[in-house]
């Protein structure tokens, strides 16, 4: 399971990001989704819709199909609801959180994207942690042996320093030894520039959302919509006679049941 000491490894995919910053980075955009509900309460559903400052739909197959097939609550209608996504089920699923850390990876992106996060992390350790105090502090706290030149040598060249602390899990204990004001700066500038990162690759965030919003069982959307009303063609004589003013659609029960398979 990957943890907060995953920040500081410059060759994960870790990144510092609270809930607000990897928010800010979402295209605010509509998204269509279904509720469903029994025959016997569609008046109400659809009144309790329209004055619904916000409602939970699906677009997980299974989930739906499971609710439509469920012997001892039949939901025989399925409403089309369009609203602005919240986005709050992607980020708190994404956005792991430690007391007050918070922290995301992103290890299912791209190699090009993976690549970019690695090569930011390397650039805030040496530009925020690496120095000649937090390299003597290391020393001293581990007691680590290391001659003179040693010292000095992991303090003047970079490369050398990455190779024998960043590249090791040595770097583990080199963060617990570092400045505690230098820490928070170097996951300020990782923050910042991860979300430049996410900019950059926009594309893959959004797609990794509309993969997650097809497994969530509930999406949360504000100012619903109602689109489109489905039911099924057992229900057509009756719903007429019922409500003459409703406009449906009428689904046989393969189509009902695959209806957020095709329809999106």
């Amino acid at each position: 399971m990957v943890n907060f000491s995953e920040l500081f490894n410059v060759n994960a995919t870790t990144l510092p990001m609270d809930k607000k910053s990897l928010s800010s980075m979402m295209n605010r955009a509509t998204l269509v989704g279904y509720y469903q509900c029994a025959y016997s309460s569609l008046i109400s559903t659809l009144k309790m819709i329209q004055s619904a400052p916000e409602l939970s739909v699906s677009l997980n197959p299974q989930w739906l199909w499971n609710n439509a097939n469920n012997p001892t609550n039949k939901l025989e209608c399925i409403i089309q609801i369009e609203g602005m996504q919240t986005y709050s089920e992607f980020v708190d699923k994404v956005v792991k959180n430690d007391d007050a850390k918070e922290w995301t990876d992103f290890l299912t992106y791209s190699p090009e994207f993976r690549d970019e996060i690695k090569d930011l992390k390397t650039r805030a350790f040496k530009k925020f942690l690496w120095n000649y105090d937090n390299i003597n502090n290391w020393i001293n706290d581990n007691n680590v042996g290391v001659i003179k030149s040693g010292k000095n040598q992991l303090s003047i060249d970079f490369d050398y320093f990455k190779q024998q602390i960043l590249d090791t899990t040595d770097y583990e204990s080199f963060i617990k030894s570092a400045n505690k004001e230098q820490i928070q700066k170097a996951i300020e500038y990782m923050t910042k520039e991860g979300c430049a990162k996410l900019k950059k690759y926009q594309n893959e965030l959004n797609l990794h959302i509309k993969n997650n919003n097809r497994r969530e069982e509930n999406l949360i959307l504000k100012n619903p919509i109602i689109r489109k009303i489905y039911i099924l063609s057992g229900l057509q004589n009756q719903c007429k006679n019922d409500f003459p003013k409703i406009k449906f659609e009428v689904l046989d029960k393969k189509s009902f049941d695959s209806l957020s398979v095709w329809d999106v």
